[in-house]
């Protein structure tokens, strides 16, 4: 919990157990280490679903061109 918690607030603190973790742990600090960098705010708004597709917000303006 600590070397998650430090890994995701990315302050560099370790409790010296990363060497005997496992490779599924490493992993979990490599992710935890990725997403506490990226930020939470940046994550959610990443992984959020849209409703609408890009070319329904798109608006073309309308005028009469006279030659």
């Amino acid at each position: 919990m600590f070397e998650c918690s430090s890994a995701a607030g990315t302050v560099g603190v370790t409790a010296g157990i990363t060497p005997y973790l496992s490779a599924a742990g490493k992993v979990v600090l490599i992710i935890c280490m990725f997403l506490g960098r990226l930020g939470p705010i940046t994550v959610m708004v990443a992984l959020s679903v849209r409703q609408h597709s890009r070319e329904e917000n798109i608006d073309f303006p309308k005028e009469l061109v006279i030659f």
